[in-house]
């Protein structure tokens, strides 16, 4: 299957309410994503997601799991930042890209859910303080107040 019919697949199962289950490739989000890792990407509502929560988005034909950063209304629309644990500076994508929210990570170790528990408050403040590290200060209350989804 092409990446084209790969991705527009993704995303029908997605808008059909059926998480799915993809493979981590690259180096963007290590250390705290590996090649070879498992993520569970379901469908979000995108005025639920919080600073530090990883997202799933479509960018030039590839799919791409980065941490969300925050909207803006630049470039006339609705956008948000996204950045990977292991880059330098905020990307810009819109907010049709936006395909869902990492729910779970399966690592060689077994799954990790990242949407509630302790798990998922380790990774919302990693997220944070990979945040706070490039800058991003408004908005971090919010983000801090943890809250069941």
């Amino acid at each position: 299957m092409r990446r084209d019919e790969a991705l527009r697949a993704l995303r029908s199962l997605l808008d059909a309410g059926r998480p799915c289950t993809v493979d981590v490739r690259g180096v963007s989000m290590e250390p705290f994503l590996r090649a070879g890792d498992r993520v569970r990407v379901e469908r979000a509502d995108p005025g639920r997601l919080a600073l530090g929560d990883l997202v799933a988005f479509e960018e030039d034909g590839n799919l791409i799991v980065h941490r969300f950063a925050g909207w803006t209304g630049a470039r006339g629309g609705r956008w948000f930042r996204q950045t990977g644990d292991n880059m330098i500076g905020f990307g810009l994508v819109p907010s049709e890209a936006l395909l869902g929210r990492v729910t779970a990570l399966e690592t060689g170790s077994g799954v990790r859910r990242l949407d509630r528990g302790w798990a998922g408050a380790a990774c919302r403040l990693r997220g944070l303080r990979v945040l706070a590290a490039r800058g991003l200060r408004a908005g971090l209350g919010r983000a801090l107040a943890w809250r069941r989804r």
